[in-house]
């Protein structure tokens, strides 16, 4: 279903990192949020939180076409 397409999108990268001994010398954290429909109370905050620290955020939300 859509609602979970951006969720199977997360799943599959890190798979594929983790499956081509990806080891980077940053952290990747792997966020999945549901009822964001409702509002992005959980996405929202820790966009915030990223912008001030000078983080990268890359949202999938929908991934399907």
């Amino acid at each position: 279903s859509l609602d979970a397409s951006g969720t199977s999108a997360v799943l599959q990268t890190l798979q594929i990192l983790a499956k081509n001994g990806y080891s980077g010398g940053r952290t990747i954290e792997f966020h999945a949020y549901a009822g964001e429909e409702l509002g992005l109370c959980g996405s929202h905050v820790v966009a915030e939180q990223y912008k001030a620290e000078g983080k990268v955020r890359i949202s999938l939300d929908s991934a399907s076409s």
